[in-house]
């Protein structure tokens, strides 16, 4: 009796600190049972947030569906978008200080939107990465397609000033973004050389685009397809590219 009581509180201190530490994945989940008001079937908008919000978030997300077309063509991908709007809400569904920020887990995807943060380029990089999630799955976007693909990718329709650069990648600067593979190698403490990070990632895949002849919905469709060396092979082309150009 003692061992099965011992095995009931563990399960339970498992689940609760399981729940504990994805509390805003539960909420998520759970966002039909929210006060959020509901908006076109996938699109939640705080209900701290002021009528003709809904307008303003319409508008963004034609702006960025629109943005992503032009550049990519038709997007597929349709996420559960969040629009948040107080500092208790921002923290409780994980977004606090960022615009925005695309969180998916194996059933869905959800894209998490500050109201007073977000604009048009914020919406377009977050659905980038959804509709990349989208194209190739769940697992195959967590360990085919390195971070900093992904960002170079959402970085193309995303025209904020900061992350613009003035000089064109060089080889030893293209190189060392190609090795951040991860999200732990990509971003540091240190936002400078986060933001140079990102800089180069918009500079380093647009050069991957020019010099390989490929798309991002066809390099995405041969990570589905199992083409195991579609990466190495764009790193290793850009690059050949780029050492010919230094000379």
């Amino acid at each position: 009796m003692k061992i099965f009581k011992y095995l009931i509180v563990s399960f339970a201190l498992a689940v609760s600190g399981v729940t504990y530490a994805y509390a805003n994945v539960v909420r998520l989940v759970l966002i039909d049972y929210s006060d959020f008001r509901e908006v076109d079937g996938n699109t939640y908008i705080s209900n701290e947030l002021p009528a003709d919000a809904e307008q303003k978030v319409s508008a963004l997300l034609v702006g960025a569906r629109n943005r992503i077309a032009a550049h990519y063509g038709n997007s597929n991908a349709e996420p559960v978008i969040i629009v948040l709007g107080s500092q208790e809400e921002l923290k409780n569904y994980g977004l606090n200080d960022s615009p925005g920020m695309l969180l998916f887990v194996p059933w869905n995807s959800y894209v998490l939107l500050n109201y007073q943060m977000a604009d048009v380029n914020v919406v377009a990089h977050e659905l980038v990465h959804a509709e990349i999630v989208h194209r190739v799955g769940y697992l195959k976007r967590q360990f085919n397609i390195p971070t900093w693909f992904d960002e170079g990718a959402a970085m193309q329709v995303d025209y904020r000033p900061e992350y613009d650069s003035v000089t064109a990648v060089n080889q030893a600067e293209f190189l060392r973004l190609t090795s951040l593979d991860t999200p732990g190698k990509f971003w540091g403490r240190n936002t400078d050389q986060n933001v140079r990070n990102y800089r180069v990632s918009k500079s380093a895949v647009s050069e991957i685009f020019k010099h390989s002849d490929e798309s991002l919905y066809s390099i995405l469709a041969k990570v589905c397809g199992d083409e195991e060396t579609v990466m190495a092979t764009l790193v290793h082309k850009t690059n050949k590219a780029l050492q010919w150009t230094s000379r």
